[in-house]
C-alpha cells in the first residue's frame, strides 16, 4: 500500500468517530451589526464583499509597494528568519544546502510533539510509541557535515514535525480530532526545498522550504540540479493561482471529484487535494496558446519519475480569470479581493483538510501579490513589518488606532492573526480563519473563514478587541 493509502485509511478512521459541530452560531453581538451566523445561506451580504470595505477607502487602489519595494521586504524579512524558520529568499534557501550536522541533531530530537502528554488513536501515547517515533528520527544517520539536495514538490502535501502520518492530539475528545500536532503547514507542487535527510523508514524526508522546516512524504519530492530548481526558485515565466485555488490536473482546472468540495467540508478524502494548488501558488509556464474558443496557457506541471528526479508534464489550461500572469499589484483592494475567495472555507489546523488556518490564511492572500510572509502568527507578528503595539491601550485607544489602519492590515491576538477590513457603526471587522470563540463563559466552535467584528470574547471574557497584541500594515 503506498503513503497516500495510509494517509487515506487513517484519516477515514478517525472520522467514524468524529462528532462533527460545525455549524454555530455567533454571539448576539456579532449578529446584530450584520455578520454572517454560522449555517446561513443565501445572498452575500454587503459587509462581506472587498468592494464594500473598499468604497470606504480612498486608498483602496493605490499601490503599497511596488515590485523594488516587495523585494525589499521579502529581504527584510529574510534576514530576521533562521535556518529552521521564518519565510527566507531564495538566496538564503539555497545557502542552507550546508548544514552543520550536530545541529541539525539537534533538531530533529527537540520534536514538540514529543515532550507533552499526547493521544494517539483515541488512547494515551505509550513511552513504547514516542519511542517508535523518536527511532524514525534516524538521527544515526545524520553526518557531520550535511550536504543537502536541492528539490522541488509535486503535490499538495503535508510538512509534519514527525515523519509520520500518525496524528497526535490534545485529548481523546472528537474536537481534538480536528487539531494533529504533528501537522504543520502544507507545501503546494512546484516549491523549492532543499532537503536535508531521510527517515529511518524512508518514506520520509526532512527539509526546509521558503518558510518551515519539516518532514514531507518522499513521494512528493522530486530532486533536480541546481539550474532546474532555479526555474522554479526564481521563475522567469510564471502564473499565480488568483482564486481561492486551482486543480490545474482536472479539466479546466476546476474541481471535479466525487464527494465534498475539499477545502469546504471536513471529512473529505485525503487524496482528493493532492492535486490542488491555493490561492498565490505559482506554475510555469511557456507560451499562450491561440484556440477559437479562448486562448490556453501552456504550463509545465512538477512530477517525481519513478527514480526520484524532477520531470515536467506539458498541459494546457484556459487564459481566464483563475490564473494571473506574474503577481497580482499590491492595493488594499487585491488583498480584501482575495481574502473574500476564502470564505466558508474550513477552518484547516496547519493546512490540513485542503484549507488553511489563520496563519496559512494571510500567507496565501499576501502570496498572490509576490510576499513571503513567516508559517506562524507568532512569527509574523515578530516580524520586520510597521507594527503598532495595542497593549495597555484601552477601548477608546484602541479603535482610535484602528480607525487610522488601511483594510488588509493583520491584528493580532495570543496564537492568532487576522485581516483588518474597517469599521463600520464604529465597530471593528475582520476576516479570518477561526476555530472557536465564547458565549456566556462557553465554547462555541466555527471551524472555518468568516467575517466577524471584534466583540466576539475569548476564554477570558474578554472581546477580540480588547484583547489585541498589536496591529501591522505589511510594508
Amino acid at each position: 500500500m503506498t503513503l497516500q493509502g495510509f494517509r487515506i485509511m487513517r484519516r477515514l478512521a478517525a472520522w467514524l468517530c468524529l462528532a462533527v459541530s460545525f455549524a454555530a452560531p455567533f454571539c448576539a453581538s456579532a449578529a446584530a451589526e450584520g455578520t454572517e451566523q454560522a449555517g446561513e445561506s443565501g445572498a452575500v451580504r454587503p459587509e462581506k464583499t472587498a468592494a464594500w470595505w473598499c468604497s470606504r477607502y480612498a486608498a483602496a487602489d493605490a499601490v503599497v509597494l511596488d515590485e523594488a519595494g516587495i523585494a525589499a521586504l521579502n529581504e527584510r524579512i529574510s534576514r530576521a528568519s533562521d535556518v529552521w524558520t521564518g519565510a527566507v529568499t531564495t538566496e538564503r534557501l539555497a545557502s542552507f544546502a550546508e548544514l552543520d550536522g550536530a545541529a541539525l541533531r539537534r533538531r530533529l530530537a527537540e520534536r514538540r510533539p514529543l515532550r507533552r502528554k499526547a493521544y494517539l488513536e483515541g488512547r494515551r501515547m505509550t513511552k513504547a510509541d514516542a519511542a517508535r517515533f523518536r527511532a524514525n528520527l534516524n538521527l544515526d544517520a545524520v553526518p557531520d557535515t550535511v550536504t543537502g539536495r536541492f528539490a522541488v514538490t509535486t503535490a499538495h502535501t503535508s510538512l509534519r514535525s514527525l515523519p509520520t502520518d500518525e496524528g497526535l492530539y490534545d485529548s481523546a475528545s472528537p474536537d481534538a480530532r480536528y487539531y494533529d500536532n504533528v501537522q504543520d503547514s502544507v507545501l503546494d507542487a512546484g516549491e523549492p526545498v532543499v532537503v536535508w535527510h531521510t527517515s529511518r523508514d524512508r518514506r520520509y524526508v526532512f527539509l526546509r522550504s521558503r518558510t518551515l522546516s519539516g518532514w514531507v512524504a518522499c513521494e512528493d519530492v522530486a530532486y533536480c540540479p541546481r539550474a532546474d530548481w532555479n526555474r522554479y526558485a526564481a521563475p522567469q515565466q510564471f502564473l499565480t493561482v488568483a482564486g481561492r485555488d486551482l486543480y490545474p490536473a482536472e479539466p479546466g482546472g476546476t474541481w471535479h471529484g466525487t464527494g465534498p468540495r475539499p477545502g469546504y467540508a471536513y471529512g473529505a478524502d485525503p487524496a482528493s487535494f493532492r492535486g490542488m494548488m491555493l490561492q498565490g501558488s505559482a506554475l510555469l509556464y511557456t507560451r499562450l496558446v491561440p484556440a477559437a474558443d479562448g486562448a490556453q496557457w501552456e504550463v509545465l506541471l512538477p512530477q517525481r519519475d519513478a527514480a526520484g528526479a524532477l520531470t515536467g508534464k506539458k498541459m494546457l489550461l484556459p487564459s481566464g480569470p483563475a490564473l494571473r500572469k506574474g503577481y497580482a499589484p499590491y492595493t488594499a483592494r487585491q488583498v480584501l479581493d482575495n481574502a473574500m475567495q476564502f470564505l466558508d472555507s474550513v477552518y484547516g489546523w496547519g493546512g490540513d483538510y485542503g484549507s488553511v488556518d489563520c496563519s496559512s490564511f494571510v500567507d496565501a492572500v499576501y502570496r498572490a501579490e509576490g510576499i513571503c510572509l513567516p508559517r506562524n502568527s507568532g512569527q509574523i507578528r515578530k516580524a520586520p513589518l510597521h507594527t503598532v503595539s495595542l497593549e495597555g491601550l484601552g477601548t477608546a485607544e484602541r479603535l482610535a488606532v484602528l480607525a487610522q489602519l488601511p483594510p488588509g492590515a493583520l491584528l493580532h491576538l495570543p496564537g492568532h492573526v487576522m485581516i483588518y477590513l474597517g469599521l463600520q457603526d464604529g465597530v471593528p471587522y475582520a476576516i479570518h480563519s477561526f476555530s472557536s470563540h465564547y458565549v456566556n463563559g462557553k465554547k462555541v466552535y466555527e471551524r472555518r473563514v468568516a467575517v466577524t467584528d471584534l466583540l466576539l470574547r475569548r476564554s477570558s471574557g474578554r472581546t477580540f478587541l480588547d484583547e489585541l497584541i498589536c496591529c501591522q500594515e505589511v510594508r
